[in-house]
């Protein structure tokens, strides 16, 4: 049954987007690619190749409905999205194949129990700050209900490319605010290479000009948490390469 499962899953995936693992209760994690919507837009103006998966969606229920074919009889079945990234952005996102494990995983991500690990190519220099040195970045952000709330991430520089002026960043955010990490990276001088909204636009202009990756340089690398599922305990763990483009 998991086999087939599986291939469903895959068989219905937006294009170039991979499964990373799916455990033995249904927890999937999918890699991402940018410039792919995690679900449609509330207008529902998209294109299927654009969408983390072909299939319809309900945007109150969060999840996505795909067939799923085995001894030649066709059952359909939800998929509930546990998290979102940016269109923009790549990396891991995280499904379930059952409701109560969606209500349980979406608590622990509540809770701020999940380890979320991005990598950021930004614009600027280490300066004062040495490599591999933890700094604690604290902002006042407008979460929910429009309330100002702190937005909390852990930063490490990784390495710094003399030659075109940006640092490869290791990102941990314990909050989980829209655009929190491309808003707090900005903030402090350190725009997102290919960042649209927040970066900055001429320097954007002078390293993408010719270049054949034209994106938005963040992508989640890795979540990790334990959750209960009928009386277990378990641990799961999902990691997305490093695309080449952040390195090079």
């Amino acid at each position: 049954l998991m086999q087939v499962f599986t291939r469903a899953v895959e068989a219905t995936l937006g294009r170039r987007a991979k499964i990373i693992t799916i455990d033995g209760n249904g927890v999937i994690a999918l890699e991402k690619p940018a410039g792919m919507l995690s679900h449609p837009n509330e207008n529902g103006k998209t294109t299927p190749l654009s969408m983390l998966f072909n299939g319809s969606y309900d945007s109150n229920g969060e999840f996505y409905t795909i067939n799923i074919k085995n001894d030649n009889i066709m059952k359909s079945q939800k998929l509930w999205l546990l998290n979102r990234l940016d269109y923009a952005t790549s990396g891991v996102i995280l499904a379930a194949s059952s409701s109560t494990l969606s209500a349980t995983i979406k608590q622990q991500f509540k809770l701020r129990k999940v380890s979320k690990t991005y990598y950021a190519k930004v614009f600027g220099h280490s300066r004062h700050h040495k490599l591999d040195n933890v700094m604690e970045w604290t902002d006042s952000m407008v979460g929910r209900q429009m309330k100002l709330s702190e937005a909390k991430t852990h930063v490490r520089i990784l390495s710094e490319n003399s030659k075109d002026h940006t640092l490869l960043l290791e990102l941990k955010p314990t909050t989980g605010f829209k655009h929190q990490l491309r808003y707090q990276c900005a903030k402090r001088g350190f725009p997102i290479v290919g960042d649209r909204m927040y970066g900055d636009f001429g320097l954007n202009k002078t390293l993408l000009k010719g270049h054949s990756i034209n994106r938005l340089y963040l992508h989640c690398q890795s979540l990790e948490f334990s959750y209960n599922h009928n009386n277990s305990l378990y641990q799961f763990e999902a990691q997305s390469s490093v695309p080449e483009e952040f390195i090079t």
